[in-house]
C-alpha cells in the first residue's frame, strides 16, 4: 500500500502581510480548526513550530522567526459548553486537559500560550450587531 502524498504549501504570490505599524516583526498567521489537519500537515506546523521554517514545493525555504503563528481549535467546545454554570478556570482546565488527549504531545509542547476563550452571552452579541 502506497503512503498518502504529503500536502505541500505553495507560497502566496503576493507579498507577505505587514502588521498595524508596518514594521516587518509584526506579522501573523492563523490556521484555523487545528483538528481537522491531516496528520501530514501537522508534521508541517511541528516543522514550523521547531526550527522556524519549512521548505515548500517549489524548493523555496520559508522562514518564520518573524511570524505569530496562532492556531484555533474546536477542541473542548462541546465540554464547555456543557459547563455553562462553572467558572473559567475551571472550564479552561477541561478544555486544556481535553486538547492534550486529542493533539500530538509534540505539538501541545510546542506551543507557547494556550488561550480558551469564554462562551459568549447574548448581551455580548447584542453589542456587536450591524445596523
Amino acid at each position: 500500500m502506497r503512503p498518502e502524498p504529503a500536502p505541500r504549501f505553495r507560497p502566496a504570490a503576493a507579498a507577505p502581510p505587514r502588521g498595524a505599524s508596518g514594521r516587518d516583526h509584526e506579522r501573523g498567521i492563523l490556521f484555523e480548526e487545528l483538528e481537522k489537519a491531516h496528520p501530514l500537515v501537522l508534521n508541517l506546523f511541528l516543522q514550523i513550530l521547531w526550527h522556524g521554517r519549512v521548505t515548500v514545493a517549489t524548493g523555496q525555504v520559508l522562514r518564520f522567526g518573524d511570524y505569530f503563528i496562532g492556531f484555533t481549535s474546536n477542541i473542548g467546545a462541546a465540554d464547555a459548553m456543557r459547563m455553562e454554570r462553572s467558572r473559567l478556570p475551571s472550564i479552561e482546565q477541561a478544555v486544556l486537559r481535553r486538547v492534550e488527549q486529542e493533539l500530538r504531545p509534540e505539538l501541545v509542547g510546542r506551543t507557547g500560550e494556550k488561550l480558551v476563550f469564554a462562551r459568549l452571552r447574548t448581551a455580548d452579541l447584542l453589542l456587536y450587531r450591524t445596523y
